[in-house]
């Protein structure tokens, strides 16, 4: 059985994705220091509830501009 020919869209495609995932995990740019301001974990970050209606009517009021991807993670993390 002979491999399937990857055609150069699909290429572009896998560039694309490495670079964009370099990019965001900070792979291409400076490094920066790791040192956390506390030694105390807690101090950073507290817990918030969150009320389930609330966040999905701002899920399906950001769903338009980025997909439903970017609506979920959007509505938690403003919230």
């Amino acid at each position: 059985m002979c491999p399937k020919r990857t055609s150069g869209r699909e290429w572009l495609g896998a560039i694309g994705l490495a670079a964009g995932t370099s990019v965001v995990s900070g792979c291409g740019g400076e490094v920066q220091s790791q040192t956390p301001t506390s030694t105390d974990a807690s101090a950073a970050w507290h817990y918030v509830s969150l009320v389930p209606a609330c966040v999905a009517a701002e899920a399906y009021r950001l769903m338009p501009e980025g997909g439903c991807m970017y609506a979920a993670f959007t509505s938690i993390l403003t919230a």
